[in-house]
């Protein structure tokens, strides 16, 4: 299907790969950066990821944002997050979202670095890597008033004064906290909805995770519709893009997907890597709906089921609804590994 404007076959597939040490650094107060994923270094000009190590007894103050919605996975470390002076405790396999209008700051309460990979759309003040070069320390005391209101920085006061029509939510989830769904082979593990349109007023992404016992892949697979960003921070395996290949997904490596670009990840298979866990970022949100309809509803602790068997007909209306690829959908060879 096409117009007179846009042919969509031909489009080329689109996406970046991302080891888990490469990105741009610099220093936010005590607070280390790494810049994963920028307006300034990618096509993908709505999409931000970065890295935040906090030192053991430090803390950093990421002030409260005037448009920007927020996404945190905690990779290690225990401390505490504080949305507008409140303190609520903090560990690795915890996901925090600050809606805009929230003061966001981090305290590092354990005897190692507290780590957390950063999500948004559109990008954050903390990826602006092209004022905040390469090896920067930046430090909030030094802005002016103007600095600030060009970043859409707010401080706590200003932003307590802010009408609640301007304010999104603010939480931690812990790691069996959102409604999960078993997947069907060789998917063998489960999907958590951390936060989508039904559960907040603001935010415009939906933020998912994805685990896999060892020796299970996800589908080959692409969306017509929607832009995904895949973050490993859990476990080895590998990630597939259309146009990249095969490349090694290990904790902070990202993949950043395209609209019709075909990509899938895998485990090593292996004992000693154990499961993988995938955080996912998508705009538009369909992926979250889609998956209420293909999956089996979990309850945490219990049994990954045996044999959940992939149901062609879900997987049409994966197609039909919800704007997935699915090579090979009508022979029943449905997205094999690559």
């Amino acid at each position: 299907m096409s117009n007179e404007y846009f042919d969509p076959n031909t489009f080329e597939p689109h996406g970046l790969y991302r080891t888990a040490d490469e990105g741009h650094y610099y220093k936010w107060g005590d607070a280390s950066i790494l810049v994963k994923l920028s307006p300034e270094n990618t096509q993908f000009v709505t999409n931000a990821c970065w890295r935040v190590t906090v030192p053991a007894g430090k803390s950093v103050d990421f002030m409260a944002l005037s448009g920007v919605d927020r996404a945190y996975y905690c990779t290690a470390g225990h401390g505490q997050v504080l949305f507008n002076g409140e303190a609520t405790d903090l560990s690795a396999g915890d996901v925090v979202l600050c809606g805009r209008g929230n003061s966001l700051e981090y305290k590092n309460t354990g005897e190692s670095d507290l780590e957390l990979m950063g999500f948004s759309i559109p990008a954050v003040p903390e990826v602006r890597i092209d004022v905040l070069t390469e090896g920067y320390e930046l430090r909030l005391e030094n802005l002016s008033e103007e600095t600030r209101r060009a970043f859409g920085l707010l401080t706590r006061s200003e932003a307590s004064n802010l009408d609640q029509v301007c304010r999104g939510e603010a939480c931690v989830m812990g790691p069996d906290e959102g409604e999960s769904f078993w997947q069907p082979q060789p998917s063998i593990g489960y999907v958590a909805i951390k936060t989508k349109p039904d559960y907040a007023r603001k935010n415009n992404f939906g933020v998912a995770l994805q685990q896999l016992e060892p020796g299970s892949y996800v589908q080959l697979h692409g969306h017509v519709r929607t832009t995904e960003l895949i973050v490993c921070v859990k476990g080895r395996g590998t990630v597939y893009v259309e146009g990249l290949g095969v490349k090694e997904f290990s904790p902070g490596a990202i993949a950043m997907v395209g609209t019709r670009t075909f990509h899938n990840f895998s485990t090593t298979g292996t004992e000693e890597d154990g499961e993988m866990i995938v955080a996912a970022l998508a705009s538009p949100t369909e992926i979250g709906e889609a998956l209420f309809e293909i999956g089996v509803r979990r309850t945490p602790g219990e049994p990954v089921p045996d044999n959940i068997e992939r149901d062609m007909s879900k997987l049409m209306v994966l197609v039909q609804k919800y704007g997935f690829m699915l090579p090979d959908v009508d022979s029943g060879e449905i997205g094999a590994r690559p």
